[in-house]
């Protein structure tokens, strides 16, 4: 029986021993660039607050926090910090006078924009575009 106690300590002593001494895994922030034609026909259609779509990522470790770092044209397009929802900001920053004034009939153009993942101290830059169509009159 005390052999059984000693053993038993022993494998108690080694099982701490090897679960106070292994590391915390490291962080990690899995994603993919976003990129999305507009799902209303022409920027005649968009309404601030539209849902243009959700970035794409995942995390080991709590929760992410996603900050709209640049994009084409200011002020456009925002993104839910939470979530990684990508919204219609400010339908009027798309000068669409000063596109058709160039451009006749119709111009095909991009927004694009990079967001930044972050989760404690780890960071990732992912590009978004987002394609769309303004129709002159």
């Amino acid at each position: 029986m005390k052999k059984l106690t000693s053993l038993l300590s022993l494998l108690l002593f080694v099982s701490l021993a090897f679960t106070s001494c292994k590391k915390d895994e490291p962080i990690t922030i899995d994603a993919t660039d976003f990129a999305s034609a507009f799902p209303y026909a022409t920027v005649r259609d968009w309404i601030n607050g539209s849902v243009i779509g959700n970035v794409n990522a995942t995390t080991n470790k709590e929760n992410l926090t996603y900050t709209l770092v640049s994009q084409n044209v200011a002020g456009i397009i925002a993104i839910n910090a939470t979530t990684g929802q990508i919204t219609v900001a400010n339908r009027s920053a798309f000068n669409t006078n000063a596109i058709c004034l160039a451009n006749s009939p119709t111009y095909d153009g991009r927004i694009t924009a990079v967001v930044r993942l972050t989760n404690g101290s780890v960071t990732r830059d992912i590009n978004v575009t987002i394609t769309l169509t303004a129709w002159c009159d």
